[in-house]
């Protein structure tokens, strides 16, 4: 029997579903496979039940759980339930290998009716890049062969091709990317095996380059300046780039932004509903702090902006991204702790260059309200614990005096109807910061 609908968690957990649940993957597979092979849609299952699939595939994609953090599979245990890795990976990421790439398959094969889909593209990314967790690793002794055989079915949907056309515009599918590269040494080194199955890997991930522009770790990705400048250092952030959607294209304005001005960047790659790295340090948190600054001390050691006490030598402008709720009537709230984390003469300079590139060309028709440390209690504790210091079980000097960061919150009206405006607008204000700014501070 075909699978029509992927089933609901709470009808496999009481037992309702007509498919048994342990028989869903195979059947899963089965649609990818005869999709593939061009076997479908025909008489006994219809581009109706085709699409019918993948609506409930969007529809039924996991929200973010206590221990499946950070959303985005298609797994066939509850986010809140745990279970031991080979479970996990059986149940959830093979299952979510297999919809990736069908639903990859079905955006290359029928692109107008993907687009028509209210939801598609989103959930393809966030299925991707949950795909990265383990890495393609399976469990113990098989880890390796559950890694090859991921790799297959990665390649029925070409995913590959998929992650190469759309890496640099959607940053949820940078870590996946990564992955393959790394995967593109580890076939070539089995290549002397000369299997049908290994050739085909590797003429398929042949098309990737050999080096990873962004590195990434549990819960962060980012990458090195590529720019040239010397003499003062960019970063970009967005640190909660998947669910609650608070912070929905945040992701995208900072990797445009680095893209467009080779400024460094760091992602984060999970969800602030469990987790927060922008409060001070916790037992909860404590972990995930550390994998921050460890991130941010590798970008700022790679262009030389540490000296030998761990303070930034170079001037570095640290920009934040958030999310803004409509309801605060604001555009965007530029957050520095009331001047603790960011000299003050820098902060009026990014907001005047703000105010004054958004509204560029679209004066008198709409006047954007751009403000300072009105709401939030001037924005989250860590733009001022990762310049001055923090005392506790870890001890943290900070970055220092040079090390200026600000949150710039900007209005999920303004994200969704201006988001090229935005991009151009801090793009054009990190592009000339040196020479307009000259290190006011």
């Amino acid at each position: 029997m075909f699978m029509k609908e992927f089933p609901a968690l709470s009808a496999l957990a009481e037992g309702e579903c007509n498919e048994i649940w342990d028989t869903i993957p195979g059947r899963l597979y089965k649609i990818l496979e005869m999709l593939h092979q061009e076997r479908i849609p025909n008489s006994d299952y219809s581009m109706a039940d085709l699409e019918g699939l993948i609506k409930s595939l969007i529809f039924r994609q996991t929200k973010p759980g206590r221990f499946i953090v950070m959303g985005g599979s298609w797994s066939l245990i509850g986010a809140d339930e745990g279970a031991p890795s080979d479970v996990r990976v059986e149940l959830v990421f093979f299952p979510t290998y297999m919809v990736v790439s069908l639903m990859t398959l079905f955006w290359y094969r029928y692109p107008e009716r993907a687009k028509r889909l209210k939801g598609f593209q989103e959930a393809l990314n966030e299925g991707l890049n949950f795909a990265s967790m383990r890495r393609l690793f399976g469990h113990g002794m098989e880890g390796d062969a559950q890694r090859m055989k991921a790799l297959r079915i990665l390649n029925m949907g070409n995913v590959f091709r998929y992650l190469i056309e759309n890496v640099d515009k959607y940053p949820k599918c940078r870590p996946l990317y990564n992955v393959l590269i790394d995967c593109k040494k580890d076939v070539a080194e089995q290549y002397f095996r000369v299997s049908k199955e290994i050739i085909s890997l590797h003429k398929s991930l042949a098309i990737l380059p050999n080096k990873v522009s962004w590195k990434t770790s549990d819960h962060f990705m980012w990458r090195f300046r590529s720019n040239s400048n010397t003499d003062c250092l960019v970063i970009v952030e967005a640190p909660y780039a998947t669910l609650p959607k608070a912070e929905v294209h945040t992701d995208t304005i900072a990797n445009g932004i680095a893209v467009s001005g080779g400024t460094a960047c760091i992602i984060g790659r999970y969800s602030r509903k469990y987790y927060r790295h922008t409060t001070a340090t916790n037992n909860e948190n404590g972990f995930i702090v550390s994998e921050y600054r460890g991130a941010l001390r590798e970008i700022l050691d790679d262009a030389g902006a540490l000296d030998a006490s761990g303070k930034a030598s170079l001037k570095v402008l640290h920009l934040i991204i958030r999310g803004l709720g409509d309801k605060h009537g604001v555009d965007v709230e530029i957050s520095t702790r009331n001047s603790r984390s960011c000299a003050e003469s820098i902060a009026d300079w990014v907001l005047n260059s703000m105010k004054a590139g958004l509204e560029r060309d679209l004066r008198p028709l709409k006047r954007f309200i751009v403000q300072k440390n009105q709401l939030f209690s001037g924005g989250s504790r860590y733009l001022e614990l990762n310049r001055n210091g923090e005392v506790g079980n870890e001890p943290f000097a900070g970055f220092g005096e040079n090390y200026n960061a600000m949150e710039i919150r900007i209005s999920r009206g303004t994200r969704k109807s201006y988001l090229d405006r935005v991009i151009d607008c801090i793009g054009e204000l990190v592009e000339t910061h040196c020479y307009d700014w000259n290190y006011k501070g």
